[in-house]
């Protein structure tokens, strides 16, 4: 047997990873293949080259069984089909979530409310939406929100807080902190499986 690949661009973020690979097998049959492996940007260069060349090394001491290596590649290409997934979901979560606090102001008009919707929306920007954020901190996340309370005091900071958690756009934990309810999106979309990798089959005859 004889295996021939080659692996473009491993490990860099946010980019696929072309490899081919190519087998004579002992009857005379040319099997080629081409799969277009989604590298994860979790994933470090080192990490990704060396599990690749190590299974390369496996299958070419394998006398002919390149489906250990097949299987390897398509794992790659199904964790980076997860991975693409998430991004869109994630994605789906922010949309809804916007849309959901802009509703949850219509037919609201004024200064106070469009302070109170910036606040809410400034706070859900991914570095901040995780953690509860201690009210001095609020204003300090984003320029917008340290604009927005330059003159105002405390006490006005707080009283917007407490209107986001009675309209459910916000929590507050037993240390008075605070942040988005952006988790409540979550309901809203479809139940998430975990498929099973399939073990490949060699067809005989």
């Amino acid at each position: 047997m004889i295996l021939r690949t080659s692996l473009d661009q491993v490990g860099r973020p946010n980019s696929a990873a072309g490899w081919r690979g190519c087998a004579l097998l002992g009857d005379g049959v040319r099997v080629d293949r081409f799969l277009r492996k989604s590298i994860s940007p979790r994933r470090s260069h080192s990490e990704t080259r060396s599990e690749y060349y190590r299974q390369l090394d496996m299958a070419s001491r394998s006398g002919g069984d390149v489906i250990p290596f097949i299987r390897y590649a398509m794992q790659g290409f199904v964790d980076g089909l997860r991975d693409q997934i998430n991004v869109v979901r994630d994605q789906q979560i922010d949309v809804a979530w916007i849309n959901f606090v802009h509703g949850a102001f219509h037919g609201a008009h004024g200064p106070t409310t469009d302070r109170r919707r910036d606040l809410v929306l400034q706070m859900s920007a991914p570095a901040h939406r995780a953690n509860f954020l201690a009210i001095d901190q609020i204003p300090l996340i984003s320029p917008r929100l340290a604009k927005l309370y330059a003159t105002k005091s405390s006490k006005t900071l707080r009283r917007d807080l407490n209107e986001l958690v009675r309209m459910g756009l916000v929590r507050r934990d037993s240390d008075g902190r605070f942040k988005v309810a952006i988790e409540i999106m979550s309901a809203f979309l479809p139940a998430r499986s975990t498929p099973v990798m399939p073990r490949p089959t060699v067809r005989q005859g």
